[in-house]
């Protein structure tokens, strides 16, 4: 009556076709780390010599065979980026003109150039960084606060300081951002994948 649909939850179903893509995914690499129904991390440790693009490329088509589900998959250095880089991907084939194209559906920001990262970054708004809530970002927007303060994955503090006025929006960008992985700190690449 007033073009409102209402669907039905299969949580069974959701929660097999979960179960199903996570043991795809966890013969993948040497660890995982279920985050939720429907989103992990993998730990690429003795990755380092491999095409991650590639990789995630060939994990999707993989996931997506044996499945039906549409995956995403982000790859960075930190829990942080991996899950930027997922949101780089899903918004490059969701909104195209976004993001580059060629970053639609996997994207792998450590093999990127470092103007190829700070073009991104400078691209993103700062409340898609995991972790920044609404609060935060809204006043970080205010401040005119842009991702291009992270080079290379490392926030640098003096940007910091000057765009986010004060210490506590420092401290949430250079803990999120910088160390990057409010997860703990991880010495190799990590991969998120997520089902859209």
């Amino acid at each position: 009556k007033r073009g409102v649909l209402a669907l039905s939850s299969n949580y069974a179903l959701y929660a097999d076709m979960s179960d199903r893509m996570m043991a795809i995914l966890g013969r993948q690499a040497p660890e995982q780390e279920v985050y939720s129904v429907d989103e992990c991390f993998l730990g690429l440790a003795g990755f380092a010599r491999r095409d991650l693009a590639a990789w995630g490329r060939e994990i999707r088509r993989q996931v997506r065979r044996w499945t039906g589900l549409p995956v995403g998959v982000g790859i960075g250095a930190t829990r942080t980026l991996a899950k930027l880089a997922n949101h780089i991907a899903k918004t490059a084939e969701r909104k195209p003109g976004v993001y580059p194209a060629h970053l639609a559906q996997v994207c792998a920001l450590g093999q990127l150039s470092a103007a190829e990262q700070q073009a991104l970054f400078e691209a993103t708004a700062v409340g898609e960084v995991w972790g920044v809530g609404r609060r935060i970002g809204q006043r970080l927007a205010a401040a005119r606060a842009r991702i291009a303060a992270v080079h290379l994955g490392c926030f640098d503090g003096a940007v910091g300081h000057e765009v986010a006025a004060g210490h506590e929006m420092h401290d949430v960008l250079a803990g999120r951002v910088g160390a990057g992985d409010p997860c703990g700190a991880v010495d190799h690449p990590r991969v998120e994948q997520i089902a859209n």
